[in-house]
């Protein structure tokens, strides 16, 4: 009866917050909502609309408190240092150092090696979460353009994830930078954004003979870059109807013009350079499926054979001794 009494005692003890902890387990949502139909089924409650303003709401903008967010869970580390948010599955597109110039002066990379290395591994764990709750991913992207070997690399990871991915650029998307976020299944501006496409720069330094390589892969890139502008373009905008020559024209008589040539959001989307310009409807913002229509055509640009043909004019020269 004694050991009876005691077991009592313990249960009356810890039956409130047990309850408690019953009670709150069942309030919590997923991160992004898209599994809470499903357990709203299980607690009886009423299913909320598909397109109601809490359900959407609800999807990306999970209420945590301030002790979830700055106590034992890293959070902060994770968006500072590493550049991914794994509660609401945002991975940032940012510098990863800021060199200084011969003057001192703070230059930022842009995008190379390492930032591209950071974000392939950022994107597969925000992958296989996201798999997990049915969710899309957002690329949050502030980069000044960088390396094109890199830039691909960040390109065609997004193209190649298995789940919706949506860039939002905030600064501007320029030179490689404005090549990237074409490769998403959404494309969104900031409003103080701004497009800007060129030919961009080269330097070299090395063998004579690594000069003439150099020199072909440059015109490859080159060309590559001309092709996924002009496929996006047959793709959406105005410029859908015309030919690839007639943009091919256009884009090549601009960029000699104006070297730089700079595309305001608004313009840029009825061009059909970017999806839409960012209202801060958050809720929104994500594309919701993939864009298979638009990965086939950017691979099949990806997939095309590039070849430069090199013609060399050649001088002759007469020498002669001057004795002395």
């Amino acid at each position: 009866m004694w050991i009876l009494g005691v077991k009592a005692r313990i249960f009356s003890l810890l039956k409130p917050a047990f309850l408690g902890f019953v009670f709150r387990a069942k309030k919590v949502y997923t991160r992004h909502g898209f599994k809470a139909t499903e357990r709203v089924k299980k607690m009886g409650r009423k299913k909320p609309k598909k397109d109601s303003k809490r359900a959407r709401r609800r999807a990306f903008h999970p209420r945590l408190s301030w002790k979830d967010t700055f106590q034992g869970d890293y959070v902060l580390q994770d968006v500072h240092d590493y550049n991914f948010d794994r509660r609401q599955l945002i991975v940032y597109l940012d510098p990863m150092d800021v060199e200084l110039s011969s003057d001192n002066e703070p230059v930022e990379p842009g995008m190379e090696y390492m930032m591209a290395n950071e974000f392939r591994k950022n994107m597969n764990l925000a992958a296989s979460m996201a798999m997990e709750e049915g969710a899309p991913i957002l690329v949050d992207m502030s980069s000044m353009g960088g390396d094109h070997t890199a830039g691909m690399m960040i390109a065609t990871t997004i193209l190649n994830c298995p789940v919706p991915v949506t860039v939002l650029a905030r600064r501007f998307a320029r030179s490689m930078s404005s090549q990237v976020p074409l490769f998403a299944d959404r494309f969104v501006l900031d409003p103080a954004a701004q497009i800007m496409i060129h030919r961009g720069e080269y330097g070299f330094g090395g063998l004579d003979q690594l000069a003439c390589t150099e020199d072909i892969e440059r015109r490859k890139a080159l060309e590559q870059m001309l092709q996924i502008y002009i496929a996006r373009l047959r793709h959406q905008g105005k410029y859908r109807r015309r030919s690839e020559e007639s943009i091919r024209r256009m884009l090549e008589e601009k960029i000699k013009n104006k070297i730089d040539v700079w595309i305001d959001p608004h313009d840029a989307v009825e061009q059909g350079f970017a999806d839409a310009v960012f209202d801060g409807d958050w809720a929104n913002l994500r594309a919701t499926k993939i864009n298979t229509r638009w990965r086939e055509k950017i691979r099949h640009v990806l997939g095309q054979k590039i070849e430069v043909e090199v013609r060399v004019f050649c001088e002759r020269y007469e020498t002669s001794t001057v004795e002395g």
